[in-house]
């Protein structure tokens, strides 16, 4: 073997063997993000990170608002600017939730040419 480590050498899924070449590698490892699996990952991933982000948007916001003189509330602008981001941001993770609820009763089926399309 000249250098190259192939997927069966990392012990990868999926491996190619050792006679399919490094292109046939790269091409195993592109089709792979794109299984059922993997893009499930990818959500739970995502839904995970968005609660992150919306948690640290209202930590943010309070933290800002208590470290104000006492007896002087944030500005209605500043309360409406937040409840629209946070609102923004708690829609998107809660779409991920029930797309990630969707997958896990079986409501999700994926064709087999993996071209992107979900179907019912």
């Amino acid at each position: 073997m000249g250098g190259t480590t192939t997927r069966t050498e990392r012990g990868l899924p999926g491996a190619a063997s050792s006679h399919d070449g490094p292109r046939s590698c790269t091409n195993d490892f592109r089709a792979q993000r794109f299984t059922p699996q993997f893009l499930l990952m990818r959500l739970r991933h995502a839904t995970t990170a968005q609660d992150d982000l919306s948690e640290t948007l209202a930590s943010s916001f309070v933290r800002s608002t208590s470290s104000e003189p006492a007896g002087t509330l944030a500005s209605g602008k500043e309360v409406d600017e937040f409840v629209k981001e946070f609102r923004e941001l708690r829609k998107t993770y809660h779409k991920r939730v029930m797309w990630g609820d969707q997958w896990t009763v079986g409501r999700v089926a994926w064709r087999d040419d993996h071209d992107g399309d979900v179907t019912r």
